[in-house]
């Protein structure tokens, strides 16, 4: 369902961010079970400003929410 509805997709990606709190939602993502463990690492908060960079390019420029403008930051895998 989350793959073919976007509406409830973004519903459980607001929920599951109320409920784990943002520190620990990015962790989450970023480095599953050992990131909730250890939601402070370099490694997540890298991932974090990378979000949040992207996040405000997109809403700087709401036109990219519309065009095939990219933005995008390279976090190495881990």
């Amino acid at each position: 369902m989350l793959n073919t509805n976007l509406t409830t997709d973004v519903q459980v990606l607001h929920d599951s961010q109320t409920k784990n709190g943002i520190t620990n939602w990015f962790a989450g993502q970023r480095n599953g079970q050992s990131g909730l463990k250890d939601p402070d690492t370099s490694d997540i908060e890298n991932y974090r400003s990378a979000v949040y960079w992207i996040d405000g390019k997109l809403t700087a420029n709401p036109t990219y929410l519309t065009d095939d403008t990219r933005c995008w930051v390279n976090i190495p895998a881990i």
